[in-house]
């Protein structure tokens, strides 16, 4: 166990090179604890999503974020007002976390040949989140091994299970 609260990354189940770290990790941390059935199941997915964001070089992957991903991150947190308000008593520890995450990441640039793949994608699966088939674009041209989320949708679409097999993209669901 190399990680803070206990946690390593064993429960990838695969060795990973560089991964693609969705939106909903960069935040999951930060965001209040909900109760009830999903309380526990919640608790375990901060825990894991920490690990991400804390973890130590040299541990068994490289993390990756593309533009899209910092650019829906810039956006739920300076306009959705539901999400601001549930990070105002975390934004400092938020801010020193996610700065020290992104000094550790390489950086997705949004290419052309990314857009064309998930228009290309969105074509064939309109009921899949414009955002996320970009995030998913941007794992396969950026050269990723893996595609790091919580979205339930993803791994349940047909495309995108054929798109990750034709480009030997591992999708990883932390949920």
């Amino acid at each position: 166990r190399n990680i803070k609260e206990g946690i390593n990354f064993s429960f990838f189940n695969i060795k990973m090179d560089k991964a693609l770290i969705d939106t909903s990790i960069l935040l999951e941390p930060f965001i209040k604890l909900r109760f009830g059935k999903k309380g526990n199941q919640q608790k375990e997915l901060k825990k894991r999503t920490y690990a991400i964001l804390t973890y130590q070089k040299g541990e068994n992957f490289i993390p990756a974020v593309s533009m899209s991903v910092l650019g829906e991150l810039q956006f739920l947190l300076y306009k959705k007002e539901n999400l601001i308000e549930g990070l105002s008593e975390k934004r400092e520890e938020m801010n020193q976390i996610l700065s020290s995450f992104f000094d550790k990441c390489d950086m997705i640039e949004l290419k052309k040949e990314t857009i064309s793949l998930a228009h290309e994608i969105f074509q064939k699966d309109r009921s899949l989140d414009p955002l996320d088939v970009l995030h998913f674009s941007s794992a396969i041209t950026g050269e990723c091994k893996s595609f790091i989320f919580i979205d339930e949708a993803i791994p349940k679409s047909q495309i995108i299970k054929e798109y990750s097999k034709k480009y030997n993209l591992n999708l990883i669901p932390l949920n």
